[in-house]
């Protein structure tokens, strides 16, 4: 049950966006060929945004990290998920949400997201900075920014 209202949640949502929202990007699919939802945002710049209900959540990815949105609640709040994936997609799409990871030529060391429009905090962030060499930004629309971390 919880896994179909997600999947029903999902499909009026990429309506919403395409009939109201569809400026902001420029191709959105939808992938219903399993037990779960999978709706595929692409914009400028190589900007891929990616809801999912797979495993009864919703699993938001954009840039350099994801999100899990759910309620464990009994019974389940669905009107929580369904407000916080909205919100969390409205804040990827105007430009709010700011993403970064960290790398070294090896591998990345993991990341996250800030909602700033300048992307300072982000710019600052750093997992394991002894290790890392680059940091990673990306926000909707706009170039992945790749910035040397400093030593000092």
């Amino acid at each position: 049950m919880k896994q179909d209202k997600l999947n029903e949640f999902l499909v009026d949502f990429k309506k919403f966006l395409e009939t109201y929202y569809s400026k902001t990007f420029n191709e959105i699919t939808i992938d219903n060929s399993d037990n779960f939802i999978d709706i595929i945002i692409s914009g400028n710049e190589d900007s891929i945004l990616n809801i999912s209900s797979h495993d009864c959540e919703i699993t938001i990815g954009f840039g350099e990290t994801h999100s899990h949105i759910d309620n464990y609640d009994e019974p389940c709040d669905f009107d929580e998920i369904y407000k916080h994936t909205i919100q969390t997609v409205f804040d990827i799409l105007n430009c709010v949400t700011v993403t970064y990871s960290c790398h070294n030529p090896e591998r990345e060391f993991g990341g996250g997201s800030y909602n700033s429009m300048d992307g300072e905090a982000a710019a600052n962030a750093c997992m394991f900075p002894s290790k890392s060499e680059t940091k990673k930004l990306k926000s909707w629309g706009m170039p992945t920014q790749i910035h040397k971390i400093s030593r000092d």
